[in-house]
């Protein structure tokens, strides 16, 4: 949603279209485990991650834990 209400929509698009091969990306210059990969995809692809606002917000929930 932050991306979407801050860029114009086919930008903001084709920037939502590149964030699963960026994170592959990014796992493979790190060499980060393909675990942390695995994990972020989903949200990538457009999951809502589960310690967000559902109440129909799109503010995120900054109190939402981040592990890595």
């Amino acid at each position: 949603p932050h991306v979407r209400n801050y860029y114009l929509d086919e930008f903001a698009n084709q920037l939502i279209a590149l964030l699963p091969e960026w994170i592959r990306w990014l796992t493979d210059l790190t060499a980060a485990p393909m675990e942390l990969a695995q994990r972020c995809l989903p949200y990538a692809e457009g999951q809502p991650h589960p310690q967000l606002r559902t109440d129909n917000s799109i503010e995120p929930h900054y109190m939402a834990r981040v592990t890595e």
